[in-house]
């Protein structure tokens, strides 16, 4: 029989003691897991999406975002974003707005306890804002407020390309648009 130098103890006891304290502590780290996903979800660059593919998910999360409301989404024209809600108990509202020259804001409203994502005039401190989402979850209206900067910015590469008008010897030249 063979001692340890703790005290007299075998190795198989020392082993034994181990794999009890691991068993033991084993269900107090699968419990804290409890309430988080099993998995994390990939990060979608909007950049990386196309103008149709942005709009598909704006309208999913204008589907998700608010347990009381719902937005519907179309991108029509010259980068008109027509906007369409529903709100339990109230009729339709129907809002079109241009993308060019608006700036996208999210602001968090207390009273509601709803993150607002919100459309401005650029350059305008307390100019007319028009709400495109609220969310009852920060990530949805940063994920929205993001799609809306990434569809900005599709409109002005859109209408670059509208701009430019080939020439014979190949090369482009920028028309009056």
């Amino acid at each position: 029989m063979r001692q340890s130098l703790l005290g007299g103890q075998t190795a198989s006891f020392t082993r034994l003691r181990v794999l009890v304290i691991a068993f033991a502590v084993i269900p107090f780290l699968c419990a804290c897991s409890e309430g988080y996903p099993a998995y994390d979800e990939p990060i979608i660059d909007p950049m990386d999406l196309t103008q149709d593919e942005r709009i598909a998910a704006m309208n999913e999360l204008g589907d998700t975002a608010h347990p009381k409301a719902h937005w519907g989404y179309d991108l029509s024209g010259r980068c008109t974003l027509e906007i369409e809600t529903t709100r339990k108990g109230e009729d339709r509202s129907f809002l079109s707005v241009g993308l060019g020259t608006k700036d996208v804001r999210v602001k968090y409203d207390k009273v509601d306890k709803v993150y607002e994502v919100q459309l401005t005039r650029q350059n305008v401190v307390d100019g007319v804002s028009i709400g495109v989402l609220e969310s009852v979850q920060q990530i949805d209206s940063l994920l929205m407020s993001g799609l809306l900067r990434a569809a900005q910015l599709g409109c002005q590469s859109e209408n670059k390309r509208r701009c430019l008008r080939p020439l014979s010897s190949g090369h482009s030249l920028r028309s009056q648009c």
